[in-house]
């Protein structure tokens, strides 16, 4: 049996890290979901050519066409669903980024989280040093938390979805 080590990140133990870095793997998601849809789509145009005025019941005489479009049909909007879901949830984290009223902790947070990039790349990219990227980043993850916090009262777990975590690590410096 084959067994996935997983290797620990710091950025994960706090709940606006862990928020933001959830958008990388949302979109991977996303983008996997709408090549399930079109392969979808693309079985359902070849079950039949027409996909109107098709009945939503499962057809008594089992024609085997019919039964493909059907199955297309309803994982289309299963899909559809799911997809919605995923954006609004992208939007929420990319709102939150867009937020903060400082430009240089949006384009940080913006390189760190969504574009993946490591610290070093950022510092090379923003022409700050090790320190000063840190520095920007811990004010902004700061300012995140309180907007969560201000946005959906005390706890900011319910609306945004994360968890509440301890706040020793908002002075540590990420690695």
């Amino acid at each position: 049996m084959l067994t996935q080590t997983r290797t620990w990140h710091p950025d994960e133990t706090h709940p606006v890290k862990r928020y933001l870095m959830e958008y990388r793997a949302m979109l991977q998601r996303r983008d996997a979901l709408l090549n399930e849809l079109d392969r979808l789509r693309e079985d359902a145009t070849r079950a039949t050519a027409r996909l109107s005025g098709v009945p939503r019941a499962r057809p008594a005489d089992g024609d085997a066409r019919e039964s493909a479009m059907l199955r297309a049909v309803d994982g289309e909007a299963r899909l559809l669903a799911i997809t919605r879901h995923l954006d609004e949830a992208l939007s929420a984290r990319l709102a939150l980024i867009e937020a903060l009223p400082d430009e240089r902790q949006k384009t940080l947070l913006t390189l760190r989280y969504i574009n993946g990039m490591n610290w070093e790349r950022i510092g090379h990219t923003m022409h700050y040093e090790r320190t000063q990227v840190f520095a920007i980043h811990a004010d902004a993850v700061a300012e995140a938390q309180r907007r969560l916090e201000g946005a959906t009262g005390v706890a900011a777990a319910g609306a945004w979805g994360i968890e509440q975590g301890d706040e020793t690590d908002a002075d540590q410096q990420p690695t």
